[in-house]
């Protein structure tokens, strides 16, 4: 078979044709390929494999890591400072983007070995018939034509066509997101339909629940349905976070600020007659004042801080600078099977006929009776063997205080007819200690059709079903009847002889913290949407139940692939639930929500979720359920496949934002305020009244040990009370940037007021050290002012962050070393100062801790323009 004849048999629907045409498309029969075939289909084709996401080496990770816009402007100015001979400055700020870089590469390299240990290897053996004979391969070597053996429990390692069964039932869920155990057959099918309902079809991923079967492969490795889901994923572009397109727009606002700054101190300098050395030297002293060369550290240490909280809340962040992402969600589409609901078919009602003449107690014994799962009990949690349908029997048995093993003991199987989607029941023969019997399950109207009830009893039950019915149950019949004896038991010997006994109620329920947290979110401004394999009406009923807006109706992929773009982009305002959904177009779907301006989070644990978690702007994997292909495409895992945590990772998102504002705040109104004080000393004194080392000093040590601190600050508990920011609004607002200037103008002018005051009595050193000391004073004071821009550092709590006491001692013990030990004296060209100097450094300090806690308290709004919507 040659490769071109392959490309068109990707085009045929396989599950249409019949048994001759499949062994003729494939040149293939019941005896197999040979060995000569194999080999030329594996050299055409290549081996059962998928690629999906590209693992990123070590040294990718790492040199990425310098990828960062504010590390450029840091490199530009250590190689100035090297260029003129200022080594010790430039060691400085090199040593600073080193450790910088080495915390975002520790902390991601961090969370790649935890996904790595989540993942679990194995080799998938397969027994097919080669060259007539049976063989037990390695799935890698499947082509196309071979004749595969599946059992109970087996890994289904292509896409299949089945060929021969018996009782054969596959567990989908991990595919199509269905919760039920779906059941197979070998027949022909007429028409085509969704992936879900190919009956005589079963693919690659998924598993054998029950049975057996004979199948042939019609599509291996990147061919097959999970292997186009990989590819989608390949093709998806990945777009920089919110946070950073902020960044880079922060850094080039910055550059041009820079730009324009030092060009006016070179104006200054030059009109004053400096020589070209002193405005160089003038105007690498200003960049470095300009440039917050601790910023890039510190929201490196804000968002390393936030993956390690997160990772407490069992939320592993696998790339740093989606922390923040978050917190800007707008919309978190989330598939319903085992995100949304708990993947375990469970009893929730029961319905007795005649309870005069039944009990509970017997109902559940006719289920346990007659099924064949099994169950285990696990540090309290139950495990289910076999059919969820038939596990959930045994759990609601043995949650009304019954033994189901006690039960199965005290009857002796006799016989069974075993069940089959064509008959819709399920029968046994037990010999127990009251006679022989026969125990009848399955669908209430074939039961009916067996029962001996009146036309009246039926009308009843088939009404209370109905009610049951329209709550999304599933429901699940089962009657009884006493034999005389068990040979000849066929279908004939049940007609009109059963007693219904009742029926069970059966869905796979919410998620109580998931109905919580879809609360919370509607609450904070955020829209959740469901996306679901289910059939529309269990979709809706399910949503109902969370509280999940269905009022707008479901879509389908019937409908959805008829679709434009931007007939799509119409609907997705407004609909909430998606059902029947095959994986293309829940990236459709992920894909029209951004294109309408969403800030969309994607949950999902199957890999029918992870194109639409690599669309996402955060895809969010389960940890326990979610498949290696959904982790790699995810941005963040919950180790705890808890919805809840969602809700979680919203609020810290949105708290670490505002960390990063207050950060972001807090170095620039400093940079700033230096820079102001520089030209207005070069202009009206002929000094600059701080050298370059005590510069750094400000901006990366004082600076960063204080910011650091406000990385620990608490939640307000208001997060989730305001609505998700527009994406439109960056880092820093026009509000934030009102609040700098002021502040830092006030900065500027304080400290050079303070420097032409003394400057006359005290001279050149004590002048620049007591600026210098007077602006780490400021640094200090200032950490506790910018945790809120609307709250008093006494409406927050003094010591509510006691983690910024702590670099505050710190730093103040380092000031006094500066300025007292002479060997740093040296190195700074600091001069020792007494108690009255120091009475007047802090004054710039006081003076802008004051003004602050005023503006908070009579004008609290006065920066809060375009905070969290453009223009508003």
């Amino acid at each position: 078979m040659s490769y071109q004849t392959f490309k068109k048999l990707e085009e045929i629907k396989w599950h249409l044709l019949t048994k001759e045409e499949l062994f003729k498309q494939l040149d293939s029969s019941l005896e197999g390929l040979t060995s000569k075939q194999v080999s030329l289909r594996i050299s055409a084709f290549g081996k059962n494999v998928i690629q999906t996401v590209k693992k990123l080496s070590i040294f990718s990770i790492f040199t990425r890591q310098f990828l960062n816009p504010l590390v450029c402007i840091l490199f530009l100015a250590v190689l100035l400072k090297i260029s003129v001979g200022e080594y010790l400055d430039g060691s400085v700020l090199f040593f600073t983007i080193l450790v910088m870089v080495l915390i975002g590469f520790f902390q991601e390299m961090r969370a790649e070995n935890a996904l790595e240990s989540l993942k679990k290897f194995y080799s998938l053996k397969v027994k097919v018939i080669r060259d007539a004979t049976l063989e037990v391969i390695n799935s890698e070597f499947i082509v196309p034509g071979d004749v595969i053996f599946l059992e109970s429990g087996d890994k289904i390692p292509a896409d299949c066509r089945i060929l021969e069964c018996s009782y054969f039932k596959v567990n989908e869920s991990s595919l199509t997101g269905e919760s039920l155990i779906i059941e197979k057959h070998a027949l022909d099918m007429d028409k085509d339909t969704v992936l879900a309902e190919r009956k005589n079809m079963v693919y690659t991923s998924t598993t054998v629940a029950t049975g057996k079967a004979t199948v042939i492969c019609v599509a291996s490795g990147i061919n097959t349905e999970l292997g186009k889901v990989a590819s989608l994923i390949q093709e998806i572009k990945p777009e920089k976070t919110p946070l950073q397109k902020s960044i880079h727009s922060l850094t080039m606002w910055m550059a041009l600020f820079v730009l324009c700054m030092i060009l006016i101190l070179v104006f200054v300098t030059y009109y004053k007659g400096f020589s070209w050395i002193d405005i160089l030297l003038f105007a690498i002293s200003g960049s470095i004042a300009a440039i917050p060369e601790g910023l890039p550290a510190a929201v490196t240490i804000v968002l390393a801080k936030g993956m390690h909280i997160m990772a407490k809340k069992n939320a592993l962040i696998r790339r740093l600078a989606a922390v923040e992402t978050l917190g800007s969600t707008t919309v978190i589409a989330s598939d319903k099977t085992g995100t949304l609901t708990l993947n375990q078919m469970t009893v929730t009602d029961v319905y007795i006929h005649n309870t005069s003449k039944h009990t509970l107690g017997l109902l559940y014994e006719i289920g346990v009776l007659a099924s064949n799962s099994e169950i285990k009990k696990i540090d309290g949690v139950y495990e289910a063997i076999g059919d969820p349908t038939e596990s959930a029997l045994l759990i609601a048995a043995e949650k009304e205080g019954m033994d189901h093993i006690q039960i199965r003991n005290s009857y002796h199987r006799l016989q069974e007819i075993p069940f089959e989607s064509e008959k819709r029941y399920m029968a046994t023969v037990c010999q127990g200690p009251n006679g022989l019997f026969a125990f009848v399950k399955g669908s209430l109207e074939t039961l009916l059709g067996f029962s001996s009830l009146s036309k009246e009893e039926k009308i009843e039950i088939e009404n209370e079903a109905k009610k049951y019915a329209a709550k999304g149950l599933r429901i699940l019949a089962a009657g009884f009847f006493e034999l005389d004896t068990h040979k000849h038991f066929d279908e004939k010997s049940i007609q009109g002889k059963l007693n219904i006994v009742g029926f069970f109620g059966m869905l796979d329920p919410p998620r109580e913290e998931a109905k919580h947290a879809i609360h919370c979110c509607h609450k904070a401004g955020i829209r959740v949407i469901m996306i679901t394999g289910d059939n529309p009406f269990t979709a809706q009923v399910i949503a109902n139940k969370l509280g999940i807006d269905a009022s707008k109706g479901v879509l389908t992929s019937y409908e959805i692939q008829n679709f434009s773009d931007e007939e799509m982009q119409k609907r997705v305002h407004d609909i909430n639930v998606y059902a029947r959904i095959e994986p293309i177009h829940k990236y459709k779907i992920v894909k029209a929500l951004k294109e309408i301006g969403a800030v969309v989070a994607m949950t999902g644990d199957g890999v029918n979720d992870a194109p639409a978690l690599e669309a996402a702007d955060i895809g969010v994997s389960m940890g326990i359920t979610g498949t290696d292909v959904a982790k790699e495409a995810a941005d963040m895992i919950l180790l705890d496949d808890n919805f809840s945590s969602i809700q979680a990772a919203v609020e810290e998102g949105r708290a670490i934002f505002n960390r990063l504002r207050f950060v972001t705040t807090f170095l620039l109104t400093t940079c700033i305020g230096e820079l102001l004080g520089l030209i207005l000393s070069v202009l009206f004194t002929d000094y600059i009244y701080l050298v370059p080392l005590q510069i750094l000093w400000i901006n990366l040590v004082t600076g960063v040990i204080v910011a650091i601190p406000l990385a620990l600050e608490p939640k307000t508990g208001e997060e989730l009370l305001q609505p998700p920011r527009s994406k439109e609004v960056k880092l820093v607002y026009p509000g934030m940037i009102q609040r700098i200037l002021f502040l830092s103008f006030t900065l500027g002018l304080a400290t050079f007021g303070m420097y032409d005051l003394v400057l006359p009595h005290y001279g050149i050193n004590i002048a620049r050290t007591m600026v210098f000391t007077s602006l780490v004073v400021f640094e200090w004071l200032m950490a506790f002012n910018v945790r809120s821009d609307e709250k008093t550092v006494f409406e927050l709590g003094l010591f509510t962050n006691k983690a910024l006491l702590i670099p505050v001692v710190i730093g103040a013990i380092l000031q006094i070393m500066i300025l007292y030990i002479p060997f740093l004296q040296k190195a700074f060209e600091t001069t020792p100062l007494n108690a009255y100097q120091i009475a007047i450094v802090v004054i710039p300090g006081i003076l802008l801790f004051v003004l602050e806690i005023l503006r908070k308290i009579f004008f609290k709004n006065i920066f809060n323009h375009g905070k969290w919507k453009k223009g508003k």
